[in-house]
């Protein structure tokens, strides 16, 4: 089930990539009066892009936000992982973008000692709909963490993580925006020492914190 989300996720990523290429076309050149008054221009989309900026449009293509939030992943029986975010974000086209965030995160392990570490994640976002204050979107992404010890226990310090899910936005005051969200959440080391200590960890991972353009 969370290889078809992940690919359902990336195919509608595509889908709103390929309709943002079907722009308005380039109007000719306009006449007015006679024939030595000419008024001649060229359409440029990324002045739509700009004024939508201008104009308040967080998600419009050029825009960048910060955002911070936390997390918590619950439902494997290795323990629960509990981790802050904070970073930027760009917006490529309309509605779709690319983010950075460090993270901090604090490992609850019930089979051994609870741990920490730091890492950093890619996530990629699409707001396929607004309606008002409103915005839902979807995203999927991933990074690295670094623990103090390995978790889970018999695994490694060094792990990769992945994440997909579904989430909203809402401004509440000014520019500022909350921030929230469910994900699917996966740790594992990849078999980077071997398949006996690649110990995965899956879990239900929800999200609250805030967002704003700058």
């Amino acid at each position: 089930m969370t290889r078809i989300t992940m690919l359902l996720l990336i195919g509608l990523f595509t889908f709103a990539a390929a309709a943002e290429e079907a722009s308005l076309e380039t109007p000719s050149v306009q006449s007015i009066g006679g024939a030595d008054a000419r008024l001649s221009f060229e359409f440029d989309p990324t002045d739509v892009s700009l004024a939508a900026v201008s104009n308040g449009d967080p998600f419009a293509k050029g825009s960048w936000v910060w955002q911070t939030y936390g997390a918590g992943s619950f439902g494997d029986n290795e323990g629960d992982l509990y981790s802050g975010y904070f970073g930027v974000g760009y917006y490529f086209k309309d509605d779709l973008s690319v983010s950075l965030d460090g993270l901090v995160m604090w490992a609850d392990a019930d089979k051994g000692d609870d741990v920490v570490g730091g890492g950093l994640d890619l996530i990629f976002r699409w707001h396929f709909y607004h309606h008002g204050k409103w915005s839902i979107f979807g995203d999927v992404g991933g990074g690295v963490v670094w623990f103090d010890d390995e978790f889970p226990p018999g695994g490694t310090s060094f792990n990769f993580t992945v994440h997909a899910g579904v989430g909203a936005t809402y401004q509440f005051e000014n520019e500022m925006m909350l921030l929230m969200g469910v994900r699917w959440f996966h740790l594992s080391n990849a078999r980077i020492k071997g398949r006996d200590r690649n110990i995965g960890y899956d879990g239900l991972s929800l999200y609250l914190g805030v967002m704003k353009p700058f």
